[in-house]
């Protein structure tokens, strides 16, 4: 993505936009580092039931960063992120536009990920948590 952040942004703001006040989220990747911080990735429901990420589009996301860990006690944060498949289907890619960040990689299956180099690097990945197939068709749906 070789877009500025201010463009991003105004993407992100015109998919908020189109999605539903009443959507719910779900969350698809639980991840952790070796100090208790925590990192959990957010879809909404209906990207996630409808196979929306399929055909390549980003979709508005959250990224909640957890530092309430009583030895850190710096609370928990919440991000809107944009995401989308990569090309061969076998990660997400997430953007957090907010902070200008590098796009992070998330292997489906899970696996270490640097989400930044303050809090999330070296953060260890659960697998994707709800139903995936990389390989999956439309009519198999």
């Amino acid at each position: 993505m070789n877009l500025s952040a201010a463009a991003v942004g105004l993407m992100a703001s015109l998919i908020a936009s189109q999605s539903s006040a009443q959507e719910a989220y779900t969350r698809v990747f639980l991840c952790s580092d070796d100090d208790s911080v925590k990192m959990e990735i957010y879809l909404p429901e209906s990207a996630v039931r409808d196979f929306a990420l399929k055909d390549g589009s980003p979709v508005l996301g959250w990224y909640a960063l957890d530092l309430s860990d009583p030895d850190l006690n710096k609370g928990k944060s919440l991000e809107a992120v944009l995401v989308r498949y990569a090309q061969d289907k076998r990660a997400l890619i997430l953007y957090q536009f907010t902070r200008g960040l590098p796009l992070t990689v998330i292997p489906m299956g899970g696996g270490v990920v640097n989400f930044d180099n303050r809090f999330a690097s070296g953060a260890k990945c659960g697998p994707y948590e709800k139903r995936w197939e990389a390989d999956q068709s439309p009519s198999d749906r």
